[in-house]
């Protein structure tokens, strides 16, 4: 029983980690001090909450001084206090808080603000009427003079806006749920070529930089054997990962740390540092491990992850005296380390 309450140890620490990550991401606004600038203000708001922030820098006036409150309770109060006075109000979607004037009405039709799924750069939503349409006229997206801001101009009419942070426009738990793919399901080619193992893996994200899967396999081939042929690689194996992306989920680099259970009746086959093909070994291991790897996007909803991982596995199993028998079994145990993981992932994204 002894694995299973390691695991269950393991699993309660990661959930208590999970929901202090979340916890912390739903305190109040402090300003630095008062009064500020609007821009000061929205700056400060974007380092705190992760949101950006989008508006018409020709007519709203992001150098008036406003008196803040210090916390403000919500994001709701901070952006209150933020335009108050201003005849400007505010919407929020998908991590971004655009600016506009309050009963605009039809003059100004809002400017949408989408994130590109595979880059996740911020661009202008294309409309029906920019077929036919001089590129040159349309609104760009153009490099950041400062890391916290981008300009967007569209030329004919001479429209300039201002997004706070490229880099980190998603804030909260909720939030940035919806920006990336919330799901993953995967199979290791690797393995199951290597082995001709079934294998199966879903993941979920946590947030913007975290995820957590859950992989599962099991080798049922010549479970029973025969007196003449008892070659087997029999093996179930269960791994739970931990994983934190260095940009964001789904996308680039990542590391992983996970747990390791798995039953198994292995004969007739050498398998390094653990099993000689001369006998037959049937048992249980548990372990744990780290995980380096590499997500590359082939599509929307398409993608190859690489990975390798090492760690630590206890193994307790029987040693039969032969590879085609049930007797003269001796009881052993062995501790390994080394590597642990091995992944050439084919994954289909979900929302």
């Amino acid at each position: 029983m002894r694995p299973f309450i390691r695991l269950t140890i393991m699993s309660a620490l990661l959930l208590n980690f999970l929901i202090a990550t979340a916890a912390a991401q739903s305190g109040s606004i402090r300003f630095s001090g008062s009064p500020l600038t609007v821009r000061e203000a929205l700056d400060e708001l974007h380092e705190q909450t992760g949101y950006g922030v989008a508006f018409n820098g020709r007519v709203f006036d992001a150098d008036r001084r406003v008196e803040l409150t210090s916390p403000a309770p919500t994001l709701d109060d901070a952006l209150t206090q933020i335009l108050s006075g201003s005849g400007f109000s505010y919407t929020i979607d998908k991590g971004i808080i655009s600016l506009a004037k309050e009963n605009a009405g039809a003059e100004q039709p809002p400017v949408v603000l989408e994130r590109h799924p595979e880059t996740n750069d911020i661009y202008v939503r294309s409309a029906f009427s920019d077929f036919g349409t001089d590129a040159r006229r349309r609104p760009q997206v153009g490099q950041p003079e400062r890391e916290s801001v981008i300009e967007m101009v569209e030329v004919a009419e001479e429209r300039h806006y201002e997004l706070t942070s490229r880099y980190e426009p998603i804030t909260g738990f909720a939030a940035a749920q919806s920006a990336l793919p919330r799901w993953a399901i995967k199979t290791n080619l690797l393995y199951g070529a290597a082995t001709l193992t079934p294998n199966l893996t879903v993941e979920v994200g946590l947030g913007h930089r975290t995820s957590l899967q859950l992989s599962g396999s099991y080798n049922p081939w010549n479970l029973k054997g025969t007196v003449e042929n008892d070659k087997k690689m029999v093996h179930a194996i269960i791994k739970p990962e931990f994983r934190y992306w260095l940009c964001e989920r789904y996308n680039g680099h990542f590391l992983g740390a996970d747990l390791i259970f798995s039953r198994y009746n292995v004969s007739t086959h050498d398998i390094p540092l653990l099993f000689k093909k001369e006998h037959r070994y049937e048992g249980i291991a548990y372990g744990a491990g780290i995980t380096y790897g590499y997500h590359l996007m082939l599509g929307k909803r398409w993608g190859l992850e690489f990975a390798i991982g090492a760690g630590v596995v206890r193994l307790d199993y029987d040693r039969y005296s032969c590879a085609t028998c049930d007797k003269d079994a001796t009881p052993a145990k062995k501790t390994y380390f080394g590597p642990t993981n091995a992944a050439i992932n084919l994954v289909f994204l979900i929302k």
